[in-house]
């Protein structure tokens, strides 16, 4: 929902700052 995509982008990042871009969590 929205909430979800807002975390979800929270989220992804937080990811890339700690690694190079992870492609799993992409999908």
């Amino acid at each position: 929902g929205h909430i979800s995509g807002f975390v979800g982008g929270l989220i992804a990042a937080v990811a890339v700052q700690r690694r190079p871009s992870p492609p799993e969590l992409l999908r």
